[in-house]
């Protein structure tokens, strides 16, 4: 039967819209211009921020906070604010030279993205960091476990070599992190052969333990990270999922089943025994799922052996009356489903509910008939995504549940061409695209677009904005390798996209029916805004004195009554040099007796993640083959992303702006009472006065600290030393001047892109950029094209175009492409 939607529907079904604003209402995803950089180089990105049910482009924030942090340690490396515009946001970060080789993510947060509870993270990629991208050092690691808990040691073996020679003196530096904690570091140096090998004690309580491996010799620098099972061998887990939820007796059930080693994948092939008989053969067909059918019998003992194991696996419990709910077929209109149940329950009266991120699009009403029901869902009434469906009894109580994915083909296509399908050194290249939606339609789209030398593609993340959206963000833990279920070129992703959502089970939905209702409502507690406090002893100031090292006299910030003011984002957008500062407006008793309090958005957000759990998707891929195929070293030249120069590395956000100098500067000088005497002595209190001390310049004075006078003294209490100014923090500065500052909007930066048409000069000059276009921002015309050109380096082999964007409506699409730069003939 063909079920239609209900007047009276349930009460607790159409209870998920309320309970669903207890989510976050705000999703963001994050392009990347590349997924390897160098350091020395700039990290380049865009943020998608999405309405989290709709996916549409939302306006609700306007301030992106940006944290990059290294992956397993969690240690802060940088943070910067971005303005958001229209449900976007881009920008950079430079990467110093000084940062360590490894893996990082880069985290982004809004006042609508993240609430203040204990739910997961995810609004993340993972990026790698090298000292170079073609190390001539090479570094093999191996490990092994010797002992018996709890005496158990890990063997960590390194060898580095040199055009495969071994390489002596290597240093070998290795931390040891347990959760994410470091507990013990070692060091060491290669032997003749190139060896080094360390040991580590390791405890019972030790869990998720890596070892993060850097050696060194000369320039060269690698990383490598290790991660161990710990405290017994490693094991194959191997979970089951019955279809509904339930297994029941004497009803046909369809189970699906997940197989994981060391946290990936792990293909089987297994059998099925019943009271110690075999009766079916279980095989993974894909990332370690697979599926099976099984009419238990009451009373029988059911278990599962893998092939060449030893470790047997108890199917879920087996209940003697219930409900089995069955996905019978997908059509292109309808979602077929049988539902049986071996209970006596005289009530045959059922409600059935679908719901899609939160939202209740129909509750049905129906009849078992001899204690079975076939029903289809109609395709139309419901839209993209990962839908829940819920059978609940006549009380409404929930009884079965399933999570499926319906295909509607709402996304965006984009079909991408270049002007030629290879290139040579430096020549023009155009990128042209045709946005259209699943009718054919062209689109108005928003599109981030990247090219880059294949080299710098990281294995480690290779998501993107659908995969990242509809899946990713709607399942609780690690997907893995979730953009193949939305390659069009895999044939069976439907089929093992269905295995995944039943794997992951519906209580695993982020926003299934018991997690909305058993969740209580998180709370924003980050502002789009800069918040802040003045107390006084005496009289609170009516007003702040706003300024930038670059634009003094910003508008004068209100102050209510309270002592309350806030600093809104077009007066942070005003500086370009990275901070606002803020001081009391009024007498000087009234600034005297004026203490600023700001608050801090990052510091609520370092305490927020400390509750949640920061969670990625997983890649399983084979090594990547790619090399570089001329990059020839010229001395002296530090090879950037964008442009060579030779120059020193560039410091992150690490420097002292103009108006700090300037306050520096007045507390060095006007604040520094000290002078040298007529007699050449530091403050002589026989002279009173005298010039101003030479930093650099060489003064008597006592060693005691006493005042010195004229007349007799001994040599033995006499210190020369040359002199030197106050040093001081840029918070002893703030503080000394009464003035508070605030991290404003990152600085602006155009990516460097040549024009060799408009300087055809610059073609002599060598060109080693391995990012060779990185726009934001191509919006596609109501036609729903857009081209772009740029050059090419100097740089030969693969390149990698990547494009990703949304429109309007919140239709998501990606592309990627491939062109070839040869060397000249």
């Amino acid at each position: 039967m063909t079920l239609k939607a209900q007047d009276k529907a349930a009460k607790r079904p159409l209870q998920l819209d309320s309970f669903a604003n207890h989510k976050a209402k705000q999703l963001i995803y994050l392009q990347l211009s590349k997924g390897v950089f160098e350091t020395g180089e700039d990290l380049w990105f865009k943020a998608y921020h999405m309405d989290s049910r709709s996916f549409e482009p939302s306006i609700l924030d306007t301030t992106m906070y940006l944290q990059l942090r290294q992956e397993h340690t969690r240690k802060l490396i940088a943070q910067e604010k971005f303005l958001i515009k229209n449900g976007f946001s881009d920008g950079h970060l430079q990467l110093p030279d000084t940062i360590p080789p490894g893996n990082y993510i880069l985290m982004a947060f809004s006042r609508s993205a993240i609430l203040n509870d204990s739910t997961e993270y995810k609004s993340l990629r993972r990026l790698k960091i090298m000292k170079r991208i073609q190390s001539q050092l090479q570094v093999e690691v191996s490990n092994q476990i010797t002992g018996i808990a709890p005496s158990e040691e890990v063997i960590v073996n390194v060898r580095a070599m040199m055009q495969k020679v071994p390489v002596k003196n290597a240093k070998v530096a290795i931390s040891k992190f347990v959760a994410g904690t470091l507990t013990t570091q070692l060091t060491a140096s290669t032997n003749a052969n190139g060896q080094a090998t360390l040991k580590f004690k390791l405890q019972e309580a030790d869990e998720n333990v890596w070892f993060d491996i850097q050696t060194s010799y000369q320039q060269e620098v690698v990383n490598n990270q290790l991660r161990l099972p710990i405290g017994k061998a490693e094991t194959i887990s191997l979970n089951f999922f019955p279809e509904g939820g339930h297994l029941v007796a004497g009803e046909h059930n369809e189970v699906a089943f997940m197989a994981r080693q060391d946290g990936k994948p792990r293909e089987v092939v297994a059998q099925l025994l019943e009271n110690g008989k075999p009766v079916a053969t279980l095989k993974s067909v894909h990332d370690g799922m697979g599926k099976f059918s099984i009419i238990p019998k009451k009373g029988a003992q059911y278990i599962v052996k893998i092939n060449g194991q030893d470790n047997s696996y108890k199917l879920p419990l087996i209940e003697q009356s219930g409900t089995v709910l069955r996905m019978i077929r997908q059509t292109d209109r309808n979602i077929s489903f049988l539902l049986t149940r071996n209970n006596t329950d005289s009530n045959k009266q059922v409600f059935i509910s679908t719901q899609v991120r939160g939202m209740t699009f129909a509750v049905y009403k129906a009849q078992l008939l001899k204690d079975s029901l076939s029903f289809n869902l109609p395709k139309e009434k419901l839209p993209q995504g990962i839908i829940e469906l819920t059978v609940y009894n006549a009380d409404t109580i929930p009884i079965v549940e399933r999570l499926i994915y319906l295909d509607r083909g709402e996304k965006i296509s984009i079909n991408a061409n270049f002007s030629q399908p290879e290139y040579k050194k430096k020549d023009k290249v155009v990128l042209s695209l045709v946005a259209k939606n699943e009718k054919g339609e062209p689109v108005i789209g928003h599109f981030g677009i990247s090219v880059y030398d294949a080299l710098y593609q990281n294995n480690l993340d290779h998501s993107n904005i659908a995969a990242h959206a509809q899946l990713t963000s709607q399942i609780r833990g690690s997907v893995t390798n979730p953009e193949y279920y939305f390659d069009e070129s895999n044939k069976e992703r439907a089929f093992f996209l269905d295995l995944l959502l039943m794997t992951q089970g519906w209580r695993k939905y982020q926003w299934g029916g018991d997690e909305l209702l058993n969740s209580k409502a998180g709370e924003n507690f980050i502002d789009n805004h800069v918040r802040g406090k003045i107390t006084s002893r005496t009289s609170i100031p009516e007003a702040l004195l706003a300024f930038t090292p670059d634009r003094y006299g910003l508008n004068p910030i209100e102050v209510a009554k309270n002592g309350s003011f806030s600093i809104s984002k077009e007066q942070m957008a005003l500086s370009s040099q990275g901070y606002i500062y803020v001081k009391p407006l009024g007498t000087e008793e009234v600034i005297k007796n004026a203490t600023i309090s700001i608050s801090d958005a990052f510091d609520k957000i370092n305490e927020s993640l400390n509750r949640k759990k920061i969670i990625s998707a997983t890649f399983v891929d084979s090594e990547k083959k790619d090399t570089l195929t001329s990059l020839p070293k010229l001395p002296g030249v530090v090879s950037l992303e964008q442009v060579n120069i030779t120059a020193k590395a560039i410091q992150t956000r690490i420097y002292r702006d103009k108006y700090m100098a300037k306050l520096d500067s007045n507390a060095r000088f006007s604040g520094n009472f000290d002078y040298v005497g007529k007699c050449g002595w530091l403050n002589c209190g026989s002279c009173g006065s005298g010039t101003k001390p030479v930093e650099g310049v060489s003064y008597s004075r006592y060693k005691d600290g006493r005042v010195p006078t004229h007349g007799s003294f001994s040599y033995n209490d006499v210190l020369k030393t040359p002199y030197e100014y106050p040093n001081y923090t840029d918070e002893q500065l703030l503080k000394l001047f009464n003035i508070h500052r605030v991290q404003s909007f990152a600085k602006n930066k155009v990516f460097y892109a040549p024009d060799y048409e408009q300087h055809p000069e610059e073609k002599n000059l060598a060109d080693y950029r391995n990012t060779l276009i990185w726009n934001p921002s191509v919006i596609t015309n109501e036609k729903g094209e857009a081209s772009i050109s740029f050059y090419c380096s100097d740089i030969t082999g693969k390149f990698i175009a990547n494009l990703e964007g949304i429109d309007s409506a919140g239709r998501l699409g990606q592309a990627k492409l491939l062109f070839f730069v040869k060397e000249d003939k």
